[in-house]
């Protein structure tokens, strides 16, 4: 016996049989750019703290090293300025961070400047005709301590 009324699918599986594979590769395509925006933002966590890790090993080297120089040296301004100018050079490869603030960036960025007038500094010292006296030496390293501590 036949039916009186057709059996039909309902409308949405219809629609959705027939265009399957459309929707499959928009689903795939959603997928991936989740997947990738996961990897990037995990990817950029783990560069800044790698980035930090590196500063800080960076500052701690150059910090014992300043406190192991002596003061009464007269060649002390030579040293330190060499040092300063090798910490400015190995700063400047610590790749800089997509995560990081403006408000760190600009921080960042004055004290690269800082360190960068404060090497001047030692340089003119350095070269200067007369020679340091040990106050100014002492004062010299304690301002590189500082700004060194602070960046």
């Amino acid at each position: 016996m036949k039916d009186i009324y057709p059996v039909k699918p309902p409308l949405n599986l219809i629609f959705f049989n027939e265009n399957i594979l459309p929707i499959s590769i928009i689903l795939s395509i959603l997928l991936l750019l989740i997947f990738f925006t996961l990897k990037w933002y995990f990817s950029s966590l783990s560069a800044s703290d790698d980035a930090l890790r590196q500063i800080k090993t960076l500052k701690d080297k150059f910090l014992d090293t300043i406190w192991s120089l002596d003061h009464m040296d007269p060649d002390f301004a030579k040293r330190l300025n060499f040092l300063l100018r090798s910490f400015l050079d190995e700063y400047r490869i610590i790749p800089w961070v997509l995560k990081m603030t403006k408000n760190e960036m600009l921080k960042n960025m004055q004290s690269k400047k800082l360190l960068e007038d404060f090497a001047d500094e030692c340089e003119s010292a350095e070269f200067s005709s007369k020679k340091l006296h040990p106050e100014e030496s002492e004062e010299l390293k304690n301002k590189a301590l500082y700004i060194i501590n602070n960046i």
